[in-house]
């Protein structure tokens, strides 16, 4: 991944932040989003280079961010799914 392509991601993140803390709501679609997109990258690729370990790890650390908007723990199910995902 090129330094251009890292800058956008950083700036896409933050900018999910922001929105995230001004429209609560969007903290529920953002959730859903994460669990579509990384099922549908882990099996497209079908876990050849262990995007899988990727997955997880985004839906970790969003799931700190998702905390404090939702009011339950939606990151343990996503992980248990995309752990039994081959």
């Amino acid at each position: 991944m090129s330094q251009r392509n890292q800058v956008y991601l950083i700036l896409l993140h933050i900018g999910l932040g922001i929105l995230i803390a001004k429209l609560p709501f969007f903290s529920k679609f953002y959730a859903i989003l994460i669990f579509f997109v990384g099922l549908f990258i882990v099996l497209k690729n079908k876990n050849r280079n262990n995007e899988i370990l990727y997955v997880i790890a985004y839906v970790a650390g969003s799931e700190v961010l998702l905390r404090t908007r939702l009011k339950f723990e939606n990151g343990s199910l996503k992980i248990d799914l995309r752990g039994r995902i081959k």
